[in-house]
């Protein structure tokens, strides 16, 4: 069996947005998320080895309400709970690319 080993580098802004994942799940469609501990969400594109990086902007309403995750969940709609720290419950539809 050959394991590979994703973690955070700073020269590569497409990969894991930190080293401390806390919460892991694979969606429907095939597709890993990964809640991190400071780091927000990271969506992975297991064909391209690529990251999407969901995070808290203060600048932006339509951003994660905090960026310690400790649960994920893909509900039947394909919106994707995310269970946060101290900020609640968010909702993420990845189709509309909305936070709520």
């Amino acid at each position: 069996m050959k394991l590979k080993h994703y973690k955070n580098d700073p020269d590569k802004p497409e990969g894991l947005s930190e080293n401390h994942v806390i919460s892991l799940i694979e969606d429907r469609s095939g597709g890993m998320w990964a809640g991190t501990n400071l780091g927000g969400i990271n969506q992975v594109d297991r064909h391209r080895v690529r990251f999407q990086h969901l995070s808290h902007d203060p600048e932006n309403e339509n951003s994660l309400s905090e960026n310690t995750i400790w649960a994920i969940h893909e509900g039947r709609s394909g919106a994707v709970w995310i269970g946060t720290n101290t900020k609640g419950l968010v909702r993420y539809d990845p189709s509309t690319e909305t936070v709520t």
